[in-house]
This record gives C-alpha cells, sequence and structure tokens, in this order.
C-alpha cells in the first residue's frame, strides 16, 4: 500500500473536518418543550353513582423535537420524560391513589413515565408557516416495569419558524402495564382503557 506523504494526510484531514462541520451545520433545529407543555391522563369512572371523567395533568414533562420545514423527512423526537409524581386532578384522594398505589411513583424507581418515539409517520415534503401536520408517532411507552408499543396521534401546528404547537394522543390498556386500581368506596366502576394526551409547546432556543 502507498503510504501518503504529510501534505496528502493534512489534506485528508482537513477535508475530514470540512464535512463534519458541514453535517452539523446540516442538522434540523431543536425545538424544546418548554411553559404550556402538559401531560394528561382521562379515565372514565363512577363516583358516588355519578359517571364522570377523572383528569390528571402536570406540566413536568422534558424532551425535543428535530425538525426542518425544508426537509420534513429529518423530523424526530427525544425520549418524553413525565414526572409522575407531580399528577393532580381536582381530587386529592384520587391523586394520592394514583401516585402512590396505582403508579406507585412515590418510589425513586417508577418516578418517570417515558416514551422513546421510533417513528414519525405522515409529515409532507414541504411545510409552510401556518401548517396544520397529521402525525402518527411510533414509540415504546413504559410505565413502572412495563413496556409496550404505542402510537400517538399528533397534530402539530407551525405556529411560527421558532414555535411549534400541537397535542399528542393515544388510549391504552391500564392492565396492560401491570397496574391495578384499588377499591374504594365511592368509585364503584372504573374504565378498562386510559386516554394519554401531551399537549405540548416547543420553541427554538434563543
Amino acid at each position: 500500500m502507498r503510504k501518503r506523504g504529510p501534505l496528502a494526510v493534512v489534506i485528508l484531514v482537513v477535508a475530514l473536518a470540512t464535512s463534519a462541520a458541514l453535517a452539523q451545520d446540516t442538522e434540523a433545529p431543536v425545538f424544546q418543550l418548554v411553559e404550556g407543555t402538559e401531560a394528561r391522563f382521562l379515565i372514565d369512572e363512577r363516583l358516588s353513582g355519578r359517571d364522570t371523567t377523572a383528569v390528571g395533568i402536570t406540566p413536568l414533562v422534558t424532551g425535543t423535537v428535530q425538525f426542518d420545514r425544508d426537509d420534513p423527512g429529518t423530523a424526530s423526537v427525544s425520549i418524553i420524560t413525565i414526572d409522575a409524581r407531580d399528577l393532580n386532578s381536582d381530587r386529592s384522594q384520587r391523586d394520592r391513589a394514583v401516585v402512590s398505589r396505582i403508579l406507585q411513583a412515590n418510589r425513586d424507581l417508577y418516578r418517570y413515565i417515558t416514551f422513546e418515539p421510533t417513528a414519525v409517520a405522515g409529515m409532507p415534503p414541504l411545510i409552510q408557516v401556518g401548517d396544520i401536520l397529521e402525525l402518527q408517532i411510533t414509540g415504546m411507552l413504559k410505565v413502572r416495569n412495563s413496556v409496550n408499543e404505542e402510537v400517538f396521534d399528533t397534530t402539530v401546528t407551525v405556529v411560527s419558524e421558532t414555535e411549534l404547537q400541537g397535542l399528542a394522543s393515544t388510549t391504552i390498556r391500564w392492565r396492560d402495564y401491570g397496574l391495578r386500581i384499588p377499591s374504594v368506596p365511592l368509585v364503584s366502576w372504573v374504565a378498562d382503557e386510559v386516554i394519554l394526551e401531551l399537549a405540548f409547546t416547543a420553541v427554538l432556543p434563543n
């Protein structure tokens, strides 16, 4: 094999460095989830003889969205992390049951619910500010020790060059995650399915 001279080595190093810099420059912008983002669960129940929907909410959600209007096919979503210990509804008794008994989020091991996206489908070839995108985001949802593949139907509005807003939603069976809902006197029935939602605002950092 012919050995490269010093000049060839220098040229090769410069070429590799330039290629790396160009690749870095062409990476899609990264939008951060910010204030206004919240994760929610919605489940039907019969409370004191009345049918109602219990809603638990937390704003403690972290994650990023990599998105380039000029190259939508490169869009991706980071792992979304939800602090289940902070879930709150309109009843403190329910909150204690959800956090401590159902999710066991009072234990550090189970504090966070995570969603690790593996695919984004439905992205159009061209996107303009003001467009509303209808997407399907597939990924692995982890609740306590259970992990299942779920698909979130997601609507994204391109508010501006620097802001995205949207809502992602899916329906799961809580039994599929090894959860148990304790029996309490006031609640005579609880639905098998839970709606999970992520209402989000994502912006480009200054």
